[in-house]
């Protein structure tokens, strides 16, 4: 069977990214290809919970001595990555492969290493004549100069790019003057008719949000009204608090490391105010298919993660957010009010024409 290879962040602890390689590899075998799934920023990912600090703790020294010395040193950072991926990347790109897809998630954001990622992978894949796909990306808000360039040479070397929504799609033509067109998100893949139930038990899961996810939206879009910390766990408390007052048996389910950590702060805090009977802690991290099983059982889903949120949309669930980060708020936007067996049938018409 042909190969095609599925590059994205499916070596991360996040059940979104694992959700869209899933959709993803279902979309591939559904052509009747084979899918190796590889890492796109990483050939490993092993995040480590961190304890919350409240606003007056100070930060331990690794991760003050991270953001003074790696933060702003956009050459050092590229330089490290190139040191621990490049032989990586370059072992993996084969002639076997019919084809290269990159995606989906938000991996064209700068900040990170994701722009030196997709411009190694791409240098490679090209150098070995292999098609290149960029299908269900998102687009972040700023980009260094540096970065502009690194994606503006990877996004020539592409095919085609399909993002998955306007507002990105949008972006990479004012930002990186490079057209692309529109396809769902590639964890839309995994709708099943048969598993899609509207009338369910009045029980909501919700996914307390890293604060770290907030805080970068703000700095991203240069706000000056933002939570504190404390502020943050707040909120958050109150949002449980509602839907335990109204009646509400409510799960706390977690789709990363880091947001378990709060999920868990935020579940002692009600069992001291007395809603240990009402409330339900999922301590581990579930995989992607036991997260959907979860979901069978709820019928409203509140949460700051785009995935968490797609998951309990093709489960059925009622989908809320609160005020966290622009990719959801287009993700509502474009997508809360369609069905999601549209979305379905309009990804699996799509993708016929990518591979």
């Amino acid at each position: 069977m042909k190969k095609v290879l599925a590059i994205n962040e499916c070596c991360s602890d996040n059940i979104g990214d694992h959700a869209i390689n899933h959709g993803l590899q279902k979309l591939i075998m559904i052509n009747s290809y084979e899918a190796q799934s590889v890492g796109f920023d990483a050939g490993v990912k092993h995040e480590k919970p961190q304890k919350i600090a409240t606003d007056n703790v100070h930060l331990s020294f690794r991760t003050r001595f991270k953001k003074k010395y790696l933060s702003g040193r956009q050459s050092l950072k590229y330089a490290l990555w190139l040191i621990k991926n490049l032989l990586r990347v370059r072992s993996t790109v084969k002639n076997e492969h019919q084809a290269a897809i990159i995606g989906g998630g938000q991996l064209i954001q700068s900040g990170g290493t994701f722009p030196i990622a997709m411009f190694v992978w791409t240098f490679y894949c090209k150098k070995k004549n292999l098609p290149i796909y960029i299908a269900g990306v998102g687009c972040a808000e700023k980009f260094s100069k540096l970065d502009v360039w690194l994606y503006k040479v990877s996004f020539k070397r592409a095919k085609k790019i399909f993002v998955r929504d306007v507002s990105s799609r949008d972006k990479l033509k004012s930002i990186f003057s490079t057209e692309s067109e529109l396809i769902p998100d590639l964890a839309y893949a995994l709708y099943d008719e048969g598993t899609f139930f509207s009338d369910k038990k009045e029980r909501t899961l919700i996914g307390c949000t890293s604060y770290y996810v907030y805080e970068k939206n703000i700095k991203e879009l240069s706000r000056k009204d933002g939570l504190t910390n404390s502020q943050y766990i707040d909120k958050w408390q109150s949002i449980v608090l509602s839907e335990l007052n109204n009646k509400k048996e409510v799960i706390l389910a977690s789709t990363t490391v880091q947001d378990a950590v709060l999920n868990k702060l935020i579940y002692g805090r009600l069992v001291e105010l007395g809603y240990s009977s009402k409330i339900e802690l999922v301590e581990s991290i579930p995989s992607t298919y036991e997260y959907l099983a979860l979901l069978n059982n709820v019928n409203k889903v509140i949460s700051g993660r785009m995935h968490s949120l797609i998951l309990g949309h093709i489960s059925g669930c009622r989908i809320e957010t609160i005020d966290i980060n622009k990719k959801i708020d287009q993700f509502m936007f474009e997508y809360s009010d369609k069905h999601p067996s549209e979305l379905n049938a309009n990804l699996n018409e799509k993708f016929k024409n990518i591979i």
